[in-house]
């Protein structure tokens, strides 16, 4: 239980605890520097990548699949009524993906990163645990609607830079949202595990063959017919 309190509160980017987090570190980086409110934002939603982080190692030290499986299952239901929430708000407000970063208006901005943060932390364990969160989240439809929604509004909003908007990049390939790079693979799947595996196992099967033929080859060689000196010959 403990746990599972943790990562909601860690990983899931509730409305009312984003707005009173972000007007505290607001506060602080106004303090030592006047920057933009976008510029602000971007360190914050830097800071949330990094808890993001933490989570996913949090998830991966839970000793069995049956266990990461229920963690990510809560994770999961819970991270979709946020952004269910979150496109609501943004929709009854009349924001549109593309329309700049909303500087003066709390609730458009507490929505937006509400998508961005949780978008973002699907992307990690979609491509962190893929065969666990493939499992769960492919059989939801509507999931799967929102959050093609959500990966080309996030990509719209232009917070997403370097390794961020390679994430949404991967992720949606990895959903088959667009189609994959000739060479894209899922390190973390099972699938390429395995194949990883017996190409292993078939190259050590070719390498202990050889060096049977080898051994096999100089023993032949040892065994073969040996020529004697030729006795040698006084005067």
């Amino acid at each position: 239980m403990l746990l599972i309190t943790f990562l909601s509160i860690l990983c899931i980017t509730v409305q009312e605890e984003t707005a009173g987090r972000d007007a505290q570190k607001e506060k602080t980086v106004e303090k030592d520097q006047k920057l933009s409110q976008e510029d602000i934002y971007l360190h914050l939603f830097h800071q949330q990548r990094l808890a993001h982080k933490d989570a996913i190692k949090t998830i991966l030290t839970l000793d069995s699949f049956e266990k990461q499986h229920k963690m990510i299952g809560i994770v999961l239901e819970k991270l979709f009524k946020v952004l269910i929430d979150a496109k609501t708000t943004l929709t009854v407000l009349g924001f549109i993906p593309g329309d700049p970063f909303p500087s003066n208006n709390d609730t458009i901005r507490d929505a937006l990163s509400n998508i961005a943060e949780n978008t973002a932390f699907f992307g990690d364990l979609i491509l962190r645990l893929p065969d666990i969160t493939h499992n769960i989240f492919d059989r939801k439809k509507d999931w799967n609607i929102l959050l093609g929604w959500s990966i080309g509004f996030c990509n719209s909003t232009g917070l997403f830079h370097g390794n961020d908007a390679q994430l949404l990049h991967l992720m949606a390939q990895e959903l088959n949202f667009i189609e994959r790079d000739a060479d894209y693979v899922n390190p973390y799947s099972e699938k390429y595990t395995k194949l990883m595996r017996d190409i292993q196992q078939k190259k050590s099967s070719e390498i202990k063959k050889q060096k049977t033929k080898k051994k096999k080859k100089k023993k032949e060689t040892k065994k073969g017919p040996k020529l004697s000196s030729p006795g040698r010959v006084e005067l």
